[in-house]
């Protein structure tokens, strides 16, 4: 179970495309999934013939991110990453609602989530 899912909404900004780049280079193609929309995301996380390790969410707003926490049943097994929509501490406060691994802020070094993503991958393939 080494797939990667990313969760980057449509409107996403230059750094979303950036992220999404920074993601393609780490993972294998064939495992990764992105999702533009929430109830997509939803979809592919209840699909029992999904498998995910790792979940990376881009939080495009605090409301987001309580939505996130509606869907932690289904986040609960996963290694998860988000990217914070600001740097505040509200921001910071429902994020870790979620039980995250590692966060980033979306203006932050985003090659940190590519080289996170990666050791959870190596993680995971030694576990399988």
């Amino acid at each position: 179970m080494t797939n990667v899912i990313l969760y980057l909404p449509g409107v996403s900004s230059s750094s979303g495309n950036h992220l999404m780049k920074i993601l393609v280079r780490r993972v294998n193609d064939s495992n990764l999934k992105i999702c533009g929309c929430i109830d997509t995301l939803k979809k592919t996380l209840g699909d029992p013939l999904e498998r995910f390790g790792v979940a990376v969410l881009w939080a495009a707003s605090r409301e987001e991110l309580r939505t996130f926490e509606g869907m932690q049943c289904f986040l609960d097994d996963l290694a998860l990453i988000v990217i914070l929509p600001d740097r505040t501490r509200g921001a910071a406060e429902e994020a870790y609602k979620l039980y995250p691994r590692f966060l980033c802020y979306q203006d932050g070094d985003l090659r940190q989530v590519g080289s996170v993503v990666s050791k959870m991958l190596k993680r995971n393939s030694r576990s399988d």
